[in-house]
């Protein structure tokens, strides 16, 4: 009599264990997910890298998460932004999660498979923090990805304690060129808000968006660039499918004879860096992030 009831226990408990949840996404879409999910694949390089953080290995991942080490060993499901279907439907994945700056123009495509998807929001430090909370949630992983969580805000919190207090914070400019533009990072951006915590005083904050499917990038006119005079400017260099840089978000600017009157480059203080993991990574490198920016803005301390 003992077996019976021993079993039934256990399929109760696995019962239980497998309820499903509602998330509300970053694209503002109602999931339904059973939890925890066993076979996820990551859609974006921040899925991967915070699954990866709390010991969560996702089954699947975009071609360009290449970070950490270990994710290499996870089979590729595409690219980012255009994920081969038939490699994800042969991973018998039981959850797909996304976020809004890669998965957003996929998310209809995608959604139509018969797997939950969650797009996660990612456009500040905040976003990645409750991405880990989630991400615990959804993996039956809370205490560990909590105290990932932890460790991480600890350190990002000694990184921006380094930003000095007493000086005139300076101009920055940030440029990423994409589709043939070079966009500003607004303060609604994952990068505009480390530039913010850094230290910068980012010229394009506050600038609405013109195009919805491009929230915190905007385009800025030559005038408007001239007459912010920017202290420092940094382009996100984008790699193309091929494995080359794709061109530099100042080509346009050097074309005008206005370039060389701006401070930032009378000042030798233009700088080229790539977008990974400053824009599309979103997620644990957010130290490593800091750690460069904040020397670019305050070359002396």
């Amino acid at each position: 009599m003992k077996k019976p009831f021993l079993l039934s226990a256990a399929l109760l408990a696995g019962i239980a264990l497998a309820a499903p949840i509602q998330i509300r996404d970053g694209l503002g879409r109602s999931v339904t997910v059973n939890a925890p999910a066993n076979r996820i694949v990551a859609l974006s390089l921040t899925a991967t890298e915070i699954l990866v953080d709390i010991g969560a290995n996702p089954i699947g991942r975009p071609s360009s998460a290449t970070h950490p080490a270990t994710a290499l060993r996870i089979p590729d499901v595409g690219s980012a932004y255009r994920p081969d279907t038939e490699k994800i439907l042969g991973l018998r994945p039981d959850l797909l999660i996304g976020s809004v700056g890669t998965t957003a123009a996929s998310a209809r495509q995608l959604g139509a498979l018969p797997i939950p998807l969650i797009v996660t929001p990612d456009s500040s430090l905040k976003d990645v923090y409750d991405t880990y909370t989630l991400f615990g949630k959804l993996t039956n992983r809370e205490a560990y990805a909590k105290a990932r969580l932890e460790f991480l805000q600890s350190r990002v919190k000694r990184v921006i304690a380094k930003v000095p207090s007493n000086v005139v914070k300076p101009k920055v400019l940030a440029l990423l060129a994409a589709g043939g533009q070079s966009f500003s990072t607004t303060d609604e951006t994952y990068i505009g808000d480390l530039l913010e915590k850094a230290g910068a005083n980012n010229v394009a904050k506050g600038t609405p968006s013109a195009d919805p499917r491009q929230p915190g990038f905007v385009v800025l006119s030559l005038e408007q660039i001239v007459a912010a005079n920017p202290d420092v400017m940094i382009g996100f260099r984008a790699v193309t499918a091929t494995g080359a840089p794709a061109p530099s978000p100042f080509e346009r600017l050097e074309q005008s004879s206005a370039w060389k009157n701006l401070n930032a480059v009378k000042n030798n203080r233009v700088h080229i860096l790539s977008s990974d993991p400053f824009v599309t990574a979103p997620g644990p490198r957010a130290v490593e992030t800091l750690e460069t920016l904040i020397p670019l803005f305050y070359p002396k301390q």
